[in-house]
């Protein structure tokens, strides 16, 4: 029986990592074998997608299937095979498009290797959709090297929102869905931090550029060493359900907004 892996990974890796190079020569192995066979298929992007295209064409390992959206791959090693994914033409953005793709690619896997440095969101999104599918899900951490071992939705948001935190509005959004309807807007959240002191602004420029009070429940953002603004942590999350989710109204999640 061929089952088909989809390996996917932060563009921004630059080395695979020894656990990974060890599932690939596990594959080879096994394909060597015959008893269980497997396909690859991979991405066309710089940083990871291309290691992986590079390591299995070293090995021997020969059954790679290279998806991209353009009629030639950006980065293709010789002798592989190339899928154009055609993208409906109603999606301008090159990140939808991109997204678009990896969902065929999930579609037309058994299991999914994702290796993630616990921060992209194409990679995130990847894991979600494949836990969704109910694929089989492979986890490697960049940042701590190592497995995640436990792959539930839970955990993963969890890990992304621990490294990359909410905004006021997905804070908002995510109290909503679990029952707390104090907060309509991220404007009405915003007050209440600052009231409570979780959080302070400047105006700059006739704009308020929020920053933290407590490091316990946020961090700063920004960008060439200038504060732009302010992200949550899971942290307020809890501490925000815990004192509101007995105290839910009945208000329309349709107020809500950024």
């Amino acid at each position: 029986m061929i089952k088909t892996i989809f390996f996917s990974g932060s563009i921004s890796i630059n080395s695979i990592p020894s656990r990974v190079i060890k599932s690939l020569d596990g594959i080879k192995k096994e394909n060597d074998i015959g008893v269980d066979t497997y396909r690859i298929i991979v991405g066309d992007a710089n940083g990871f997608d291309l290691l992986v295209q590079e390591y299995c064409n070293k090995i021997g390992l020969v059954d790679v299937m290279v998806y991209g959206i353009y009629d030639e791959p950006r980065n293709i090693v010789t002798g592989f095979e190339y899928t154009k994914v055609e993208v409906d033409l109603s999606i301008k953005s090159e990140r939808k498009k991109q997204t678009f793709k990896d969902k065929e690619m999930t579609n037309e896997s058994d299991i999914s290797y994702v290796v993630w440095n616990e921060e992209s969101k194409g990679s995130y999104t990847n894991i979600l959709r494949a836990i969704e599918q109910d694929k089989q899900v492979r986890v490697f951490s960049s940042k701590s090297n190592s497995p995640i071992p436990q792959v539930t939705p839970e955990i993963i948001e969890k890990i992304y929102r621990g490294n990359i935190g909410y905004t006021a509005t997905e804070l908002v959004e995510k109290l909503f869905v679990k029952g707390v309807r104090k907060f309509t807007s991220s404007r009405e959240l915003n007050q209440y931090l600052i009231e409570k002191q979780y959080i302070d602004f400047k105006e700059i420029k006739d704009k308020k550029v929020y920053q933290s009070l407590d490091l316990n429940y946020s961090f700063d953002v920004g960008y060439r060493g200038s504060v732009t603004g302010v992200k949550f942590k899971e942290e307020l999350f809890l501490e925000l359900f815990k004192k509101y989710k007995s105290k839910a109204t009945s208000k329309g999640y349709g107020a809500v907004r950024g």
